[in-house]
Order: C-alpha cells, then sequence, then structure tokens
C-alpha cells in the first residue's frame, strides 16, 4: 500500500509498482502544501467518485486507483483516487492539476492532522 507524508511544506503520496499500474501513472504525486485549499474526512470514500474513471483501475466497492474526469457546473475536472477497500476516507481539496485527491485511509483523522500541523 502507498506512503502518505507530510514533509518539508509537500503532500506527498508515493504509489507502489502495483498501484503505478493499475493507475497507469508512473511517477508518485506530491503537491505543495500551498496548493492546499481543504481536506475533509468523509465515512464512504467510495461515495465521492465522480466523474470517469480515465486512465485507471476500479472495482466498485473494492478499488479504485487512477484518475477520474468529468464535468461540474460547467466546468472540466480531474480527481485522483487511491482507494483500496471501502470505508472512511479523506478529501484533499487543491488548487493544483488534480482539483481534488480522494485516499482511503483506516486512520483519516492522522491524515488531516499531519495536513493541519504542517502549515
Amino acid at each position: 500500500m502507498s506512503s502518505v507524508t507530510v514533509h518539508d511544506g509537500v503532500l506527498r503520496i508515493e504509489l507502489t509498482v502495483p498501484e503505478r499500474v493499475l493507475s497507469l501513472h508512473g511517477a508518485n504525486i506530491e503537491i505543495p502544501l500551498t496548493e492546499i485549499r481543504g481536506a475533509r474526512i468523509v465515512r464512504d470514500i467510495f461515495g465521492q467518485l465522480r466523474g470517469m474513471r480515465m486512465p485507471g483501475a476500479g472495482l466498485p466497492g473494492l478499488l479504485a486507483i487512477g484518475t477520474w474526469r468529468g464535468m461540474s457546473d460547467g466546468r472540466t475536472f480531474h480527481d485522483f483516487a487511491l482507494i483500496h477497500h471501502s470505508g472512511p476516507g479523506v478529501i484533499v481539496t487543491t488548487s493544483g492539476h488534480y482539483e481534488r485527491l480522494l485516499l482511503g485511509t483506516g486512520e483519516p483523522e492522522k491524515l488531516v492532522a499531519q495536513l493541519g500541523n504542517a502549515g
């Protein structure tokens, strides 16, 4: 499973080799904290997926890894999902390439606290 860390002003998602293959994303994801507009905990991270998977892998309720694209309020969006199982997660809203990062985690409070304490 990937490693999600906050260090030196950057949210870093280190994708494993299988996650890189499934997401068709060749590199780790790094978001400067200055581009993070917010983070919130949700009880059902799968319920937050929107748009169509392009590219990536998905099995409803089991796995969602990759980019989801679509239109919302007349504009296009790109979200990156890293979800390995149903349950809680964190939605990180950014002003960068991805509008949102959807991160499935069993410890969402810990990640939100890291983001809040890093600024």
